[in-house]
């Protein structure tokens, strides 16, 4: 018996940590790679924009407006991606740029998250009624344009962040509620469930003991994704005027003050444009194998 547990234990591999397994399994996607250096980097970006920033992102200098590029003709190193209309640093608003973009980002997303994931509750949990409203608020929500929707609430309540950050939220909460109410439904009808309750368990300890954590894997892959989708969101709303303030820096914002300069002063539209292109495709990727990690399915 011992020899062979001895014969065995070459073939037994040590379980990982978790951490380990996590960048163990990503290095050797290439796509997951790109898309978490390109987060890391735009994180980075975000937190120490003030250090990266060269000059005030509101700083106007009117005698050097529409500056080009550091290596195009009349460029300087002082301006390294040139100036807009008004003469203020496009490098540096697009660093500071970035902070907008992530924290519109994270917070509609964890608002949204939190909205669907009570309202899938709910409408798995007590059912009837509940549901079929809950539901009808769902197919009410699909079926109207978002952007008209979004549109609508900024210009009604004077645009700001905080009414950014709502509108976003509202666009993205019934994909949570879709998930968690199909986990709640299916749940409901195993015996473990039924012994639970017979035995005294409250239900809602075995939503958030059980439903919750089964739901989870689903919720940060749809989160990544929705979190792309907000960004630009975001930008469109500020391209259209009605984001937060002018006076903070925005990629969309920045996209709408170089639309008139289009032709002749071309970056000052491409710059932040990429700065959007970027940022999403890094999401995008890493989310894509974030979904092939979180997925036994899909796993080699």
């Amino acid at each position: 018996m011992n020899s062979s547990i001895a014969d065995l234990e070459p073939l037994i591999k040590p379980q990982k940590k978790p951490i380990i397994h996590f960048f163990s399994h990503m290095r050797h996607h290439s796509s997951g790679v790109i898309g978490f250096i390109i987060i890391v980097l735009i994180i980075f970006t975000a937190i120490f924009a003030d250090q990266l920033a060269r000059k005030p992102y509101n700083l106007k200098a009117p005698k050097e407006r529409l500056k080009p590029m550091w290596f195009m003709e009349g460029g300087s190193t002082e301006y390294p991606l040139g100036t807009d209309s008004l003469g203020r640093d496009i490098l540096s608003r697009i660093v500071h740029g970035s902070r907008i973009s992530l924290s519109v980002g994270i917070a509609s997303v964890f608002l949204g998250a939190g909205i669907g994931i009570v309202m899938g509750l709910l409408a798995g949990f007590l059912g009837g009624k509940a549901d079929s409203i809950i539901n009808w608020l769902m197919n009410v929500q699909l079926s109207f344009p978002y952007i008209l929707l979004a549109l609508f609430l900024m210009a009604a309540f004077n645009g700001g962040l905080v009414t950014l950050i709502v509108v976003l939220a509202i666009g993205g909460w019934v994909r949570y509620a879709r998930i968690i109410r199909g986990q709640v439904l299916s749940v409901r009808e195993e015996t473990y469930v039924t012994a639970a309750q017979a035995s005294g368990i409250r239900m809602l300890r075995i939503l958030t003991k059980h439903v919750l954590p089964n739901a989870f894997s689903p919720i940060i892959v749809v989160a990544s994704f929705t979190m792309a989708d907000t960004i630009l969101s975001e930008a469109s709303l500020s391209f259209l005027g009605l984001g937060i303030n002018p006076a903070i820096p925005s990629w969309g914002q920045m996209l709408a003050d170089g639309r008139d300069f289009l032709q002749a002063k071309w970056w000052i539209c491409l710059l932040p444009g990429l700065a959007i292109s970027v940022t999403v495709l890094g999401i995008n990727l890493f989310g894509d194998w974030l979904r092939d990690y979180l997925d036994p399915r899909l796993r080699l």
